[in-house]
Order: structure tokens, then C-alpha cells, then sequence
């Protein structure tokens, strides 16, 4: 195996590692690293079903054949396989229903809107206040400026130098 490859799956691991042990800094970095270009975006969205054998012939041909150029998409295929055999082996029939979400919870979501509005025209109100209340001492600074150094005096007009 190059060095080359070693590392990478190295900092592939690292970063799995820290995205659950909170070293987020190292783990956004790497995220960032690994998937590099919009193509491995659009291949990695059909993983998931190639893993789970729910790809055509076609699509999980070509997306095998993406796996085997690009070592970062053939790692997250790596990983998402055993999960694939554990969910093939889970039987829906003994799965729990999915709860429904309390009937108030739109209520409250609506309510909580409205006052995150509420304070944010608040805080819109109170800047405005205060930039009018900072734009008027401004005025009266300058006004008593200007009163307290007069205007020249008739005398002083109307001779020239």
C-alpha cells in the first residue's frame, strides 16, 4: 500500500474519530479534505442504496466503478456496509411505532416564532431610538457650538485684509 494511501485513510479514520469525541476543529477540517469535488457529492448520495442493494444494474455499475477510482467514496462505502447487513436483518414488524409528535408542538413551535419576531423588532426599535437619540445630541452639540462661538460681528465682516 503507498504511504500516500496509509495516511489518508489514517486521517479518514481521525476524522470519523473526532467528529464523536468533539475535536470538532480537526474533524470540520478533514470533512472538508475528503470530499473534494461535487461529483464525489453526487456518488456519495447513491452509497447509501449501493450498499443496501437497491441500485440498478446500471447505477451500481457505474457507481462501482466510481468506488474504485476514488479511495475517500470507496471508504464511506466501507463503512456504511455493516450497517447494511444490520438493518437487512432488522424485522419491521417488531420495531416500536413511530410516535406522534404531541398536538401541541405546533403551537408552541408558532408561539416561539412570534416572540423570536417580537424580540427581534424590539431590538430593531431600540437601535432605531438610539441612533435617533445619538443623531439629535449630535445636532445639539454642533447648535451649541455654534451659539457659544457667535457669529463675527458686523465690524469684522466688513473689513478685508
Amino acid at each position: 500500500m503507498p504511504r500516500w494511501h496509509r495516511s489518508s485513510e489514517f486521517l479518514r479514520a481521525r476524522s470519523r474519530a473526532a467528529s464523536t469525541t468533539g475535536s470538532e476543529p480537526f474533524a470540520t477540517h478533514l470533512r472538508r479534505w475528503a470530499m473534494t469535488t461535487d461529483e464525489c457529492r453526487v456518488w456519495r448520495e447513491r452509497i447509501g442504496a449501493l450498499v443496501l442493494g437497491q441500485l440498478g444494474p446500471e447505477e451500481r455499475a457505474a457507481t462501482e466503478a466510481h468506488l474504485e477510482g476514488c479511495p475517500d467514496c470507496r471508504a464511506e462505502a466501507d463503512a456504511l456496509a455493516p450497517m447494511a447487513s444490520v438493518l437487512r436483518r432488522a424485522d419491521p414488524e417488531r420495531l416500536a411505532p413511530t410516535p406522534l409528535p404531541p398536538p401541541e408542538l405546533a403551537n408552541r413551535i408558532t408561539r416561539r416564532i412570534a416572540a423570536e419576531r417580537r424580540k427581534a423588532r424590539r431590538r430593531r426599535v431600540r437601535v432605531g431610538f438610539g441612533l435617533a437619540t445619538a443623531a439629535a445630541a449630535a445636532t445639539a452639540a454642533v447648535l451649541l457650538a455654534l451659539s457659544l462661538t457667535g457669529s463675527p460681528s458686523s465690524d469684522q465682516q466688513g473689513q478685508t485684509v
